[in-house]
């Protein structure tokens, strides 16, 4: 969850509405500039994050009891695998397109990881099969659905920067 914290107090965005804000911001898109599988791929820029917390399984509370932004969250290996398992069981479900750019998502949030965890970089080397698979199946390359995949990711961005308020001020740029 985004959670921005101020004096005011604390204003909580869950990952599916922050993943609803980019699936606008998505569907703004004029035509000409989206991916193939346009539905689906819509399907998959709305739900990118869902699933990524389950409640039933941990509070995600400081140990004072305040909520704790997605940024501020401690988790372990097994902790990433259930969550990467249970967010792709859901996109697969859907349609493998969106298993394949939330694959790529996956990929993003936790490579990092894999310089830790055997465990990791096992499961990140049977996604990657798993791609290829995929791959094959839509007769595309890599580089196409990654790029297809930055799509997802560009949506994803704004969104967060418009979900922290991190627009910047007095004609100030930022990376989008």
């Amino acid at each position: 969850m985004i959670v921005n914290k101020s004096l005011l107090g604390i204003h909580i965005i869950l990952h599916e509405a922050h993943g609803l804000l980019a699936g606008k911001i998505a569907n703004e898109i004029a035509e000409v500039h989206r991916p193939i599988h346009w539905f689906e791929t819509l399907i998959a820029v709305c739900e990118h994050d869902d699933r990524q917390l389950d409640f039933k399984e941990k509070d995600y509370l400081s140990k004072i009891g305040v909520p704790l932004d997605f940024t501020e969250e401690t988790y372990t290996v097994e902790d990433v695998l259930k969550r990467m398992r249970r967010v792709l069981t859901s996109a697969e479900h859907k349609s493998s397109w969106v298993k394949l750019l939330i694959s790529f998502h996956n990929e993003f949030i936790y490579d990092h990881m894999k310089d830790h965890s055997k465990k990791i970089t096992a499961f990140f080397k049977a996604e990657e099969q798993e791609r290829a698979r995929l791959l094959k199946h839509y007769k595309i390359t890599e580089h196409q659905a990654r790029s297809y995949y930055e799509f997802l990711r560009f949506c994803d961005r704004l969104s967060l920067i418009l979900c922290t308020d991190e627009t910047p001020e007095s004609n100030r740029q930022l990376e989008i």
